[in-house]
């Protein structure tokens, strides 16, 4: 049979080791809470306090045991004299100094990271030259001469480049963007509103009453103003453009109409026939805009 004697004894576990433990589940103030909370029990202390002023300047961090509550004056007195505080003082200085050393690592904010390097694209391949030769200039290219010092110093020869520099001096004239889908629908709207709008003013200066005028009038005040403005937008969305010719048509009329009752200048004959002349303008602008794209 063994004696007790003959078991081997267990080394106990030092405070450091402890704090080792604690830091793998908890951090910030709970590190510190429970590294108090280990510390009592270690010592058999029935209070203690760790008081660990700020980095930046300001107030000082007061944590006690068990998170018990401060009074004013105690937290107070306690935020001038920073340490770790122990009712009774019996914790040596070498352990005083780990705890501390802990508590204000624990509680240190962590530095910020620095930011990920962007990534540089590499630069193309050399290929072979493209344009003309040198001393010879194409329309829009200027040949510029460059002098460099070579690193042998001011005294030395300088070396003078040639290049061709491609740009816009000398270019022609940008030309008009070329017709998209539904440009010859938007001609024939255009060219058709003309004449809608002529027959307006016509009408209204010959005195002509009845259905045509009717008619005719009604087609002008929902399509004419506003695609006088909608045409030139080019929308290539016949929902669209439909959609936003009529809303415009009835706001152009309602607001012009409001503008003359109130200066007191209302007069239906002259107001449709001043619109009518100022879309047969804009929509003719259109129409010839539309030829020029080559539009049939």
């Amino acid at each position: 049979m063994t004696s007790p004697d003959d078991e081997p004894v267990t080394p106990p576990v030092t405070l450091s080791e402890e704090l080792d433990q604690v830091a793998q589940s908890r951090s910030g103030e709970a590190f510190v809470y429970e590294a108090l909370a280990r510390l009592a029990l270690r010592h058999q202390l029935s209070d203690a306090v760790v008081v660990l002023p700020e980095v930046d300047g300001g107030p000082a961090r007061v944590l006690r045991l068990d998170r018990r509550p401060l009074a004013p004056s105690m937290l107070h007195r306690l935020a001038s004299h920073p340490g770790l505080h122990c009712d009774p003082p019996r914790i040596p200085r070498e352990e005083r100094r780990l705890v501390l050393e802990r508590c204000r690592a624990a509680l240190a904010p962590e530095p910020p990271s620095a930011p990920a390097p962007e990534p540089v694209a590499p630069l193309p391949p050399a290929g072979p030259p493209v344009g003309p030769a040198l001393g010879v200039r194409a329309p829009g290219t200027v040949e510029l001469e460059v002098e460099a010092a070579p690193p042998g110093g001011p005294s030395a020869t300088p070396t003078t480049f040639r290049a061709l520099v491609r740009g816009p001096l000398g270019a022609r004239r940008r030309r008009a963007p070329g017709p998209l889908p539904g440009d010859d629908v938007r001609l024939r709207v255009s060219v058709g509103l003309v004449a809608v709008s002529l027959a307006i003013v016509a009408l209204g200066l010959a005195q002509v009453h009845g259905p045509v005028r009717f008619v005719v009038g009604l087609v002008f005040g929902l399509l004419g103003p506003g695609w006088a403005v909608v045409g030139w937008m080019r929308l290539a969305q016949p929902a669209l453009e439909l959609g936003m010719t009529l809303a415009a048509s009835l706001t152009i009329l309602m607001l012009s109409a409001q503008v003359l009752i109130t200066v007191h200048l209302w007069h239906l004959m002259g107001f449709g026939e001043v619109l009518g002349l100022v879309c047969a303008v804009s929509l003719t602008l259109q129409a010839r805009q539309h030829r020029r794209r080559g539009v049939r």
